[in-house]
């Protein structure tokens, strides 16, 4: 059989296809399905083989020298697997490490649908575009965010450990982190406890606005970019305007010329 790199034809209806996939018991292999269903929707004339047992996918396997199930022939040509069939078919090929704002887009429009859920339920159309609409959307959405930092809080806190300023200063933060925003979510949309919610909303979004400023703010002179305070270890942040780099040693050399062996500010 000749191999998938000199396959390059786009398949059309009346084409046949061969396709191995594992069926058992135990286990119906998700991209076998797939697979089947894209070559049926491309009008291909499928004959189907489904693998019945472990032993047997393995036989197959061993025998292609394929390391994976499904396996794809279009016309007696080796397409290979799921993926390749895509690609194939001129379709994109899911890459699971490339970034997407999907999980973004998600949560967002479903604490919009959740608010103007709700927010239908108890005033009907009069009542979506109101203040209290926008309260419950905003309220949804800080628990999704939450909740989607909960699901792996482990993780979460490793990265998070990463760059935010106060967990880097002390770790449990990271862990709490998601709880106080899912408080803050959900007193939000119990429109509730406003003088304990409002206090954590401000606290961890200052920290966040924090983290931005110092992240973006280096100083245009990378040997004044560390710290100010040699001695103080418990204090990174460079004070860029105190003149920490001046006091550090760093003059200009026209002032170490005046100052050499006196004040930097010589009285009169």
């Amino acid at each position: 059989m000749a191999s998938l790199a000199q396959e390059t034809e786009t398949p059309t209806v009346g084409r046949r296809a061969v396709i191995y996939r594992m069926v058992t018991p135990e286990h119906v292999c998700p991209s076998g399905l797939k697979a089947l269903h894209l070559l049926r929707r491309h009008g291909l004339a499928v004959e189907d083989h489904p693998l019945r047992s472990r032993a047997e996918t393995d036989a197959f396997k061993a025998e292609q020298g394929v390391a994976t199930t499904p396996q794809i022939w279009i016309d007696g040509i080796r397409i290979g697997g799921h993926d390749d069939l895509r690609r194939h078919l001129g379709l994109a090929v899911h890459d699971p490490k490339a970034l997407t704002y999907r999980p973004v887009i998600a949560i967002f429009g479903m604490a919009l649908a959740l608010a103007l859920a709700v927010g239908w339920g108890m005033g009907g159309a009069g009542a979506l575009l109101t203040a209290h609409t926008l309260q419950l959307f905003l309220g949804f959405a800080t628990a999704l965010l939450a909740l989607q930092k909960l699901r792996d809080i482990e993780g979460f806190a490793t990265g998070f450990l990463g760059y935010d300023l106060l967990a880097q200063r002390w770790v449990p933060y990271a862990r709490l982190y998601p709880w106080a925003e899912a408080l803050v979510g959900l007193l939000m949309v119990a429109g509730a406890a406003i003088w304990l919610m409002a206090p954590v909303a401000l606290f961890i979004g200052g920290i966040g606005a924090a983290h931005y400023f110092h992240s973006r703010q280096n100083d245009p002179e990378a040997g004044r970019n560390r710290r100010d305070d040699q001695a103080t270890k418990n204090i990174s942040y460079p004070n860029y305007h105190s003149g920490g780099a001046e006091i550090a040693g760093n003059w200009p050399p026209a002032i170490k010329s005046r100052t050499a062996g006196g004040s930097p500010c010589p009285v009169r």
